[in-house]
């Protein structure tokens, strides 16, 4: 069986260091997000 990861929270200063970050961790681009309703 293949886990995924269906949420992953990050805290960052800029949204660009905190996908950079991720990107660097995993070795993987980040897809794109969606949105939540409110």
């Amino acid at each position: 069986m293949m886990l995924r990861i269906d949420h992953l929270a990050i805290v960052a200063t800029r949204l660009e260091d905190g996908v950079a970050a991720v990107e660097d961790l995993f070795g993987v681009p980040m897809a794109g997000g969606g949105k939540h309703p409110l």
